[in-house]
């Protein structure tokens, strides 16, 4: 069977990087290889068992004792060890890097792909006008309901979708285009039809009165993580600067309850102009995988009063003395910038 990019969109519908092995990647694949498309993967641990049943065999790695490597497959019945060559056990995965690349270039688009959620890429926007104006560029390895919960709202988008048969679905009607339909490769170079694009969307008749939803460039720009990074650190600051004015004038302050997954699912809404609709569950499920030690910090510690106090807060460096009658100097190495009340109403130096 030889490699195309249906056989790489048909290994998509099973899994976002899918990988073949040497019974797939011949002489065929040299292109794809050539456009890294398509990278070495680790070698096969199993291979079918050449003792002929239907069953699988696990592979060894042999040092002989005249320091050669051999490979062999030990049957699960007999024990019985059969010589495996290398290119037996040889396997390719699909470059992800690589397609979002190509994908970007074919539609002219500028930037770093930036993952908008679970299997979700935003590329950019298109350096040429498709049915009256440009578009957002979108695309998803698999039609996973986790993508679908993160595509955004509008009119103007596009999405390139990379399994060969997509399930149905009434979101971005019109506007979904698979990978191997748009992209093909000829002559060992990637060429993009386009005119498939440009037809699509002309037939596609904006509603009475309303013409297409132009999204702000700016509202694209960060990931669902970024977004609620940033909402936890203003937060972290506005709560910062309430409690010292009302310590400036004296005055008790009482830490707001922390913010729910719901009040930042509605902010990262009303941020975008629509374009990222996440639920609370999604926004939940977004800050508990996070591998970002500051968003952490921030969740684990948005509620604790102390933390909320000292957060961001620049002390003033000390000066160095001038003269042992420096009063000046002794008052700042001997206060805080700014004083704490206790309890009973004591100023804490």
């Amino acid at each position: 069977m030889p490699l195309d990019l249906n056989t790489i969109a048909a290994g998509m519908a099973w899994t976002a990087i899918p990988e073949f092995d040497s019974s797939v990647v011949d002489e065929t694949a040299a292109p794809y290889l050539a456009l890294k498309i398509l990278v070495p993967a680790q070698p096969a641990t199993f291979v079918s068992c050449p003792c002929g049943d239907s069953h699988e065999a696990i592979v060894e790695r042999i040092l002989t004792k005249d320091r050669r490597t051999v490979f062999l497959a030990f049957c699960e019945e007999t024990g019985i060890p059969y010589p495996v060559e290398l290119a037996q056990l040889r396997r390719w995965r699909v470059n992800m890097p690589a397609i979002l690349s190509r994908i970007q270039q074919g539609f002219e688009c500028s930037g770093k792909p930036v993952e908008r959620g679970a299997g979700l890429w935003y590329l950019g926007e298109t350096g040429v006008s498709f049915a009256g104006c440009r578009r957002q560029v979108f695309f998803a390895a698999r039609l996973s309901s986790e993508v679908l919960v993160s595509l955004p709202e509008g009119t103007t988008q596009i999405l390139v979708v990379g399994e060969l048969n997509p399930p149905e679905t009434d979101k971005f009607p019109g506007r979904i285009f698979r990978m191997c339909e748009l992209m093909s490769v000829q002559d060992g170079e990637c060429v993009f039809d386009l005119d498939i694009v440009q037809r699509r969307l002309e037939a596609i008749k904006p509603a009475k009165g309303k013409g297409a939803q132009v999204i702000p460039k700016n509202a694209l720009q960060k990931s669902r993580e970024a977004m609620i990074l940033d909402y936890l650190d203003d937060r972290a600051m506005s709560l910062r600067d309430a409690y010292w004015n009302a310590v400036s004038k004296g005055e008790p302050y009482e830490l707001p309850r922390r913010p729910t997954y719901a009040e930042i699912a509605e902010h990262i809404k009303v941020a975008t102009n629509g374009t990222q609709t996440p639920d609370q569950t999604t926004v939940m499920r977004t800050i508990q995988t996070s591998e970002n030690p500051k968003l952490k910090l921030l969740w684990e510690n948005i509620g604790d009063v102390a933390f909320v106090r000292d957060y961001r807060r620049k002390k003033k460096q000390p000066r160095k003395r001038r003269a042992e009658t420096d009063e000046e100097f002794i008052e700042e190495m001997f206060s805080e910038v700014g004083m704490e009340q206790d309890h009973d109403g004591f100023h804490v130096v």
